[in-house]
């Protein structure tokens, strides 16, 4: 078991209190007030601060001499807003999905080798929920995961899973790389992915890929339920073409052009 770090986590959270205290006070805070307010000494202070500008997070003013916070928030910011875009953007689809389905609709999105389910629609009569917001699993053991995985070259999949075995979550669950390599290439070829028991005993899911403007994925959605209303058939026949245009759609409205990438052939006609 790894050991804790108290002066480790004493200097991540002077950090913080710095960078809140700057961001709180209109990004103009001089050495002096930060050690007078934040009760540490100026030699502290200067040295989380230097450390801070040298990663982008801070920045200094070359005449007051005060301090600001650096476009590397920016950049973190951007990626927090974009995501609570694709949820705003993405309700009405997630409810026509519920509407058409009757089963519980998600919004997903990769952090490494892990999905986070950032937003859901529910039908009224749901009785037990699969997911959650802010739910996480494994990429390789979910729909919407391999959906993300399927966009990535060989030799990603090699880096991100080094492990020939991968952690088995019930005894649907894709164990090997080799396998998962398979997989990957047929949910490809295919435009869509399910999840048969991979990641919870007793539920399935059928998930497409919502793209940008250049084809690439940004994000996933899926219809997720029940094993006893979402036998294989129905999944397939009924449930695939539903959430590829859901899918379709969205990517539409998040900058998808439909005249530069051809429209997935399940839903041509929907």
């Amino acid at each position: 078991m790894a050991q804790k770090n108290p002066n480790g986590i004493q200097s991540l959270g002077r950090a913080f209190r710095i960078l809140e205290y700057i961001g709180d006070h209109d990004n103009d805070v001089s050495l002096s007030t930060l050690s007078k307010k934040l009760g540490l000494p100026p030699s502290t202070v200067h040295r989380f601060l230097a450390s801070l500008m040298s990663i982008g997070y801070v920045i200094q003013d070359e005449f007051t001499g005060h301090y600001g916070l650096g476009l590397k928030f920016l950049s973190l910011s951007s990626s927090i807003l974009a995501t609570l875009d694709e949820r705003r953007i993405a309700q009405p689809t997630l409810a026509w999905l519920v509407e058409q389905t009757g089963e519980t609709a998600n919004l997903v999105v990769r952090d490494g080798l892990e999905v986070v389910y950032v937003e859901k629609a529910e039908p009224k009569s749901m009785v037990r929920a699969f997911s959650r917001i802010g739910k996480r699993a494994p990429a390789h053991a979910t729909g919407v995961g391999k959906l993300f995985l399927s966009q990535l070259p060989a030799y990603e999949i090699a880096d991100l899973y080094q492990s020939s075995e991968l952690p088995q979550l019930t005894p649907n669950t894709i164990s090997t790389l080799d396998r998962l390599v398979k997989e990957l290439a047929r949910i490809q070829q295919q435009g869509y992915a399910l999840d048969l028991e991979e990641c919870e005993v007793g539920a399935r899911c059928v998930a497409a890929p919502v793209v940008n403007h250049v084809g690439k994925i940004i994000c996933a959605i899926s219809i997720s339920g029940p094993t006893n209303r979402l036998t294989k058939e129905r999944m397939v026949r009924e449930l695939v073409p539903i959430v590829q245009k859901g899918a379709y759609d969205l990517s539409q409205k998040l900058g998808y052009d439909h005249r530069q990438i051809r429209k997935p052939d399940a839903i041509k006609n929907t």
